[in-house]
C-alpha cells in the first residue's frame, strides 16, 4: 500500500522566507480548510508579531484547495497587519482559488 499524504487527508505545509527590505514570503502547500486553517493563521500571526514586517506576500501557487476559512484568515491577517504598516498581498492563486 502506497502512502499518499494528499489522498488520505488535507494537509497543509507553510514556508516562510524572509526577504530584503522587511518582507516576508509565506507559500503555502496543500489545502487550506477548517481543519488545516490553524496553521496558516499561527504562522501568519507570528511572522506578523514576531518579524514586524512591512510586507507579507503570501503565495498560494502549490495550495490545490481553500475555502471559506482560508479566505477568514487573510482578511483576519490584513486587519491585524494594516495599523501596524504592513501590506498582506496574495499571489500566484490558481483559478479555483
Amino acid at each position: 500500500m502506497t502512502f499518499n499524504p494528499s489522498a488520505d487527508w488535507p494537509y497543509l505545509l507553510v514556508q516562510v522566507v524572509p526577504r530584503p527590505n522587511r518582507a516576508v514570503l509565506v507559500t503555502g502547500h496543500g489545502e487550506i480548510d477548517m481543519t488545516t486553517v490553524e496553521t496558516l493563521s499561527y504562522t501568519l500571526d507570528t511572522v506578523l508579531h514576531q518579524e514586524n514586517p512591512l510586507h507579507i506576500d503570501v503565495n498560494l501557487a502549490e495550495v490545490t484547495f481553500m475555502d471559506s476559512s482560508g479566505i477568514n484568515a487573510l482578511i483576519a491577517c490584513r486587519a491585524d497587519a494594516t495599523p501596524r504598516g504592513c501590506r498582506i498581498t496574495i499571489s500566484h492563486a490558481r483559478p479555483p482559488i
